[in-house]
């Protein structure tokens, strides 16, 4: 399918989750981005091989990252809470 209007629905037969959501599968004109953001990248092996000073500083700036593109609820509520790394890390700060 070449369709450049295609959406999710077109082909939820083959999703292995329920989404609620709709969404395109090709980016259009009306599309807007953020050209000059640029998503953290954070070495793991400090977290993996580090001492606790390191690794709590990892978990921090992790959460950091995560909450600055959406994949942390601020504040979180108990049902997210439970369900989140961070939080089960201690290390969310909301």
């Amino acid at each position: 399918m070449s369709d450049l209007d295609a959406i999710n629905r077109d082909f939820q037969k083959y999703d292995q989750v329920r989404k609620a959501h709709t969404y395109r599968l090709a980016e259009s004109e009306a599309d807007e981005f953020d050209e000059d953001y640029e998503i953290a990248t954070l070495d793991f092996g400090r977290f993996l091989h580090g001492s606790a000073d390191e690794k709590a500083r990892f978990a921090d700036e992790f959460a950091s990252a995560l909450k600055e593109i959406g994949f942390c609820p601020s504040p979180p509520t108990t049902s997210t809470r439970a369900s989140c790394l961070m939080c089960r890390m201690s290390a969310c700060s909301s």
